[in-house]
């Protein structure tokens, strides 16, 4: 009788997280057509609220893992205005080391987070009433192997490419990593451990790189 109760007790737990899910099957085939998840759901590892379009709608925003994935997406009313996947081959946490200017495994101490989609932030660009998502993005790619580099969305177009846009610069090359700021008159300066910046201005809807100076 015990054993009977213990195995309803653990039937009844599955089928209220499957319930407490937040995304519907309909959404998820919508994001993974080529999948067939018979149950085993991505794990929703980053979830929040806010307006991100020039309607002044709320939006839902997802961070899903599936394997080596991980999936952003922005819904609005229930249907999905934007998504982009990221992948990596060798997944999990990895922490810098600025004595060796590069990144190096660390044990998986927090699992209902996100690995490769990290630093999610919103800021609103002058002259805006919604929020722009911005992001750093975790990657390997040879011959940089693994780096940090920003994203950027507005109203569900993404603006700002970390991987394209500097992908070829000297100082990413040397640290591996780039953190971000963006302050009044619409300026975005990317900044790397050794000091050097790079800024970059919005203006008539593009990103102005603005003259090199290493301070």
């Amino acid at each position: 009788m015990y054993y009977i109760k213990f195995y309803l007790y653990i039937i009844i737990i599955i089928f209220s997280n499957c319930n407490d899910y937040p995304l519907s099957q309909d959404l998820l085939k919508s994001l993974y057509p080529e999948r067939d998840f018979k149950g085993i759901l991505p794990k929703v590892v980053y979830q929040n609220s806010i307006i991100l379009n020039k309607e002044l709608k709320l939006n839902n925003i997802y961070v899903l893992r599936d394997k080596n994935e991980e999936l952003i997406c922005i819904l609005e009313n229930e249907k999905v205005s934007m998504a982009d996947k990221y992948i990596m081959l060798n997944y999990g946490p990895m922490k810098y080391n600025y004595s060796i200017r590069n990144f190096e495994p660390e044990p998986m101490v927090e699992t209902n987070k996100p690995f490769i989609i990290q630093e999610i932030s919103f800021h609103k660009f002058e002259g805006d009433e919604y929020y722009s998502l911005f992001l750093s993005i975790f990657s390997e790619e040879p011959p940089l192997g693994f780096f940090l580099v920003p994203m950027i969305y507005r109203n569900g177009v993404k603006i700002f490419d970390g991987l394209n846009n500097i992908g070829e610069e000297e100082f990413l090359k040397k640290w591996k990593m780039v953190s971000y700021s963006f302050e009044s008159g619409n300026t975005l300066t990317l900044k790397f451990p050794g000091g050097e910046k790079i800024k970059y201005l919005w203006k008539e809807d593009r990103f102005f790189r603005l003259p090199n100076k290493v301070e």
